[in-house]
């Protein structure tokens, strides 16, 4: 069997030692320092892991609500387009019985 030198003593490493859990005990007496920074370092990472997941699914919110916006926008310019055109200008000046005339000249300079 595994021998280990502990303190200048001589210990027998046996299945009795390791399932009296006397084995684990020893090994967290020994590098409690490396266990509980292991620890620290696996909850650091569930708790990195969890608060990019919720960042992840807020992003998804946001891409689909930026999304909506974006189609809103382009209906809206779409329509406001439309309302600009000349044809439709006259339409509605023709429509509200407005005494309203386009001005078919040709625009020039003036000169001092």
């Amino acid at each position: 069997m595994a021998e280990n030198k502990k303190n200048g003593q001589k210990k027998k490493l046996n299945l009795q030692h390791i399932f009296s859990g006397k084995f684990i005990s020893d090994f967290l007496k020994n590098h409690l320092t490396v266990v509980l920074i292991i620890v620290a370092i696996f909850l650091l990472r569930i708790a990195n892991e969890y608060y990019c997941l919720r960042q992840h699914t807020e992003m998804g919110k946001l891409q689909k609500s930026i999304d909506s916006i974006r189609v809103v926008y382009l209906t809206i310019s779409k329509e406001e387009m439309n309302l600009l055109r000349e044809s439709e200008v006259a339409k509605m000046v023709k429509n509200a019985n407005l005494t309203i005339k386009p001005d078919n000249d040709i625009p020039y300079i003036l000169e001092k």
